[in-house]
């Protein structure tokens, strides 16, 4: 029984952050990934390398591992529903310098302008909360600083493209990490979507 808890986080970090890779490989489209972009992925593979020995080798209270697991299903959820939400249109990977082409208001959008990396972070903090390593914490926290550039370079894009006056309406309703309270309230009959 012992084993149980490290068994479950392996698994499931295992799962959910292929998950995340299968997406940047099939979800998300570029001619070729920036610089910026393959560093955020091999920071992410070393923070499963380090999350996999703390999980074998430390030692987490229970509360934690619960909610280390709680929030990766949470992440993964998150993950999918945009995922989904977003499956016609085809976004380009963190950091590219693209112009937007177009603007997703639906979903998870309707609360989040960047619930991808809402869902990662998620996910790193739950695994961080499972490690109970020192060292996945800092590698967390620079991931979390990476996802935070990526959403601001993406907003100066649409600032500067031709969705400005757009996209400066959305952010007055749509919360950046965090919801806000007009997105949690807003009827949706005026974008012809029934109400939930």
């Amino acid at each position: 029984m012992a084993e149980f808890w490290p068994i479950t986080l392996t698994v499931s970090g295992l799962a959910i952050s292929s998950l995340f890779a299968r997406a940047v490989r099939g979800h998300f489209v570029s001619p070729q990934l920036p610089p910026a972009m393959k560093l955020l992925v091999a920071l992410s593979y070393l923070a499963m390398l380090i999350y996999l020995f703390a999980l074998w080798t430390g030692a987490a209270p229970l509360w934690q591992r619960i909610a280390g697991l709680c929030l990766q299903l949470v992440a993964a959820g998150l993950f999918n529903w945009a995922r989904t939400t977003t499956l016609g249109n085809r976004f380009t990977a963190a950091f590219d310098t693209d112009k937007p082409q177009f603007l997703v208001r639906a979903g998870p959008y309707r609360f989040v302008r960047h619930p991808f990396y809402v869902s990662y972070v998620t996910f790193w903090v739950g695994s961080s909360l499972g490690g109970n390593s020192p060292a996945l914490w800092l590698i967390c926290l620079a991931l979390i600083g990476s996802y935070i550039a990526a959403a601001l370079l993406e907003e100066n894009k649409f600032k500067a493209s031709e969705l400005a006056v757009e996209y400066r309406h959305y952010t007055k309703t749509t919360g950046f990490f965090f919801p806000k309270f007009a997105a949690l309230t807003k009827n949706d009959r005026s974008e012809g979507r029934p109400q939930p």
